[in-house]
């Protein structure tokens, strides 16, 4: 589970994914520091939560042996679309269609029965409920 502690960056305006640890995401990652009006939340120095999402790694992998993070967007074997989000207290699984919530606890992760298919900053269209 070492990879728990794995995280991704999203940067929202020039759409691309920083992959990283929270310390180089956190001391990087950061406001301009000229910029007067911004006040960081306790515990984040400057970072830029304007401009780039955090997401972290849920410690388990693909079937293709990629790591998952928050925000991937998985097929399960019966064809079936989810995203994972952290939600509950966990991490999970968000069917698209149904928009039921399933833990990692019961969603056999460990068992590699998903597929990454992409993620929701760079494919939205992956979970659109048409």
């Amino acid at each position: 589970m070492e990879n728990r502690f794995k995280f991704r960056a999203f940067h929202k305006k020039e759409k691309y994914m920083e992959y990283c640890g929270l310390e180089f995401c956190l001391e990087n990652l950061k406001r301009d520091d000229n910029d007067k009006d911004y006040k960081p939340p306790i515990g984040f120095s400057k970072f830029d939560f304007e401009t780039w999402k955090i997401m972290q790694c849920i410690g388990r992998f693909d079937k293709k042996g990629k790591l998952i993070f928050e925000g991937d967007v998985v097929k399960s074997k019966m064809g079936h679309i989810f995203l994972i989000n952290f939600d509950y207290g966990s991490f999970g699984a968000q069917h698209v269609r149904t928009n039921t919530w399933y833990s990692a606890a019961t969603c056999s992760f460990h068992e590699k029965k998903f597929e990454i298919i992409g993620n929701f900053h760079q494919n939205p269209e992956l979970i659109k409920n048409d």
